[in-house]
């Protein structure tokens, strides 16, 4: 997909998102996620889709991936919003099963597209597990080398 065909599938997604038909407007957004993942637009966009579909959580973990990524503003003052927005559970079927396909339930965002962050991740945990070990180990060497 090139730039000017994502440019009017964006804008194709705000004109769904504006009448208010916010699974047509999230598939769209899907399918630019897929072709340019990480993109602070198309997150946000699908953030606030997925918080008129009811999908908080999910709608939540992308602000924090905007956030961390892109020290965005909207996205934080969106967050603000979900987390005293008081939850209105959507009516049965009315989420598509593809909503999900934005963000997993319990994914961490860095991870989408990119299977590496996990490995890293876990290194960074063995790192830290086996510092603190040494450290708490110092003073019982330090008194065995008198």
């Amino acid at each position: 997909m090139n730039s000017e065909s994502a440019k009017q599938r964006f804008q194709e997604a705000n004109r769904l998102f504006k009448n208010r038909q916010y699974e047509k407007a999230l598939e769209l957004l899907q399918q630019l996620n897929r072709e340019f993942p990480n993109t602070e637009n198309i997150m946000y966009a699908a953030a606030l889709s997925l918080e008129k579909l009811g999908s908080i959580d999910e709608a939540k973990y992308l602000c924090h991936s905007m956030i961390r990524n892109f020290e965005s503003v909207r996205a934080q003052e969106l967050l603000n919003h979900l987390e005293v927005a008081p939850r209105v559970a959507a009516p049965q079927g009315d989420i598509p099963d593809a909503a999900v396909e934005v963000l997993p339930k319990h994914a961490r965002l860095e991870d989408i597209g990119n299977p590496s962050v996990k490995r890293r991740n876990r290194m960074l945990v063995v790192a830290v597990v086996v510092l603190a070990a040494l450290v708490l180990a110092l003073p019982f060497l330090l008194k065995m080398l008198r």
